[in-house]
């Protein structure tokens, strides 16, 4: 979406973390003033007092302990101690034993929610309606904001029973950022974060799997420990090699063409240390549409290795396939991607969902039309982007 981040002042829920002997660098008010002046800062008719939001977001990625936050992304909901807790090695016997080996049948799902605050909280309980209707293996989203985490993900029967998440704390989501909730019974290795050249915030975030679960808790711990020295993946591959790896992005908005491009060529190579991976897949809010010149950079750039899915299925259904109705075109953009390079997966069929408007009460609709001058609302300003993969 072609838009700013949000001035969302919800609190961020704080969580365990596991303790760091990491001393945190300390951000000199030069470098941090330096930087603000450079820092584009697009407006909107539904964003206030961003600038905020962009200082502390910016704070708190300077400060941040790279090892700390960027690895072992996963929050799970531990029903002893009712709480959401992020994952250490204690945890692992347990959790060890709802894992599964790597279906032959994966179900994926992308969305970006829209942090505007138009009917938000409503919008934002029918996406998580439609989620669990569906049930998807991995759901990726993008533009989430600390209320949606805190208000409906974390609150919901359905993400606690069956999902780990990969942010509690913030790091990726504030002003706003990008999210995956992966089921508990997958075979999870790690869910790391990696920071791109941005002025927005934007990272990416992916999540790796074994082919089956690791039995060897000594190992996993090596893994595990290797990762908080900051051991590259590709160094992590010799201890445990990943199967397959999913990630999710929100790339530049706006104008940023070079941007995008630098951020493709930032993500590629993070796939390709997965060496020994059998399935690599990127999915989100890629922002240039598919029949743009700017597309090249998929298709004949550093991604022309990987498949894009719905032209690959449906090469005759072009305005189906369109995820942004709003954009330059008359028919709308295909903001919205999946893409994928495999050796033992294939794509069996791809939708495009949330196309429908919400059903409103008067009082609903009157907010709607006199507040912000629409007539309908649908779960997001994107439509959504959902994936059955098989194996071969």
């Amino acid at each position: 979406m072609n838009s700013p981040p949000p001035p969302s002042a919800s609190c961020i829920i704080r969580v365990d973390r596991p303790s760091s002997t990491t001393t945190r660098s300390v951000v000199d008010p030069k470098d941090l003033t330096q930087a603000m002046s450079k820092l584009k800062k697009p407006s909107s008719q539904h964003i206030v007092e961003f600038e905020e939001r962009y200082q502390q977001a910016l704070r708190m990625q300077q400060n941040e302990d790279e090892c700390a936050a960027h690895f072992n992304r996963r929050f799970f909901f531990d029903e002893e101690a009712h709480k959401w807790t992020r994952f250490e090695m204690i945890h692992y016997t347990k959790m060890m034993k709802e894992m599964k080996p790597f279906p032959n049948q994966l179900k994926i799902l992308s969305l970006n929610v829209w942090f505007a605050n138009i009917l938000q909280h409503k919008r934002y309980e029918a996406q998580l309606d439609f989620f669990e209707q569906i049930n998807p293996d991995v759901i990726c989203l993008q533009e989430v904001i600390p209320n949606y985490i805190e208000n409906n993900i974390t609150i919901r029967d359905f993400t606690r029973n069956n999902y780990v998440i990969s942010d509690m704390d913030g790091t990726t989501v504030d002003p706003y950022g990008v999210m995956i909730l992966v089921k508990k019974t997958l075979p999870i290795l790690d869910i790391r974060i990696t920071s791109l050249t941005t002025r927005m915030g934007r990272k990416l975030i992916h999540v790796s799997f074994t082919k089956e679960p690791i039995r060897d808790e000594t190992l996993m711990e090596k893994y595990i420990a290797d990762a908080s020295r900051g051991s590259s993946i590709t160094q992590l591959e010799t201890i445990i090699p990943a199967y397959a790896v999913i990630g999710t992005v929100h790339l530049e908005s706006l104008a940023s063409k070079a941007a995008r491009k630098t951020q493709l060529e930032q993500i590629h190579p993070v796939f390709s240390q997965y060496a020994s991976s059998s399935l690599r897949m990127l999915t989100g809010d890629f922002n240039f549409d598919s029949e743009s010149i700017e597309n090249q950079n998929l298709t004949s750039g550093i991604f022309k290795d990987y498949t894009d899915i719905w032209p690959s299925l449906y090469p005759q259904q072009v305005l189906e396939g369109k995820t942004f109705p709003y954009g330059p075109h008359r028919k709308g953009d295909r903001l919205d991607r999946m893409v994928i390079k495999s050796t033992s997966y294939k794509p069996h069929k791809m939708e495009v969902f949330g196309k429908v408007p919400l059903p409103l009460s008067s009082e609903e609709q009157t907010t709607l039309r006199e507040k912000f001058n629409m007539e309908k609302v649908c779960l997001s300003d994107h439509y959504g982007i959902y994936c059955e993969l098989h194996s071969y």
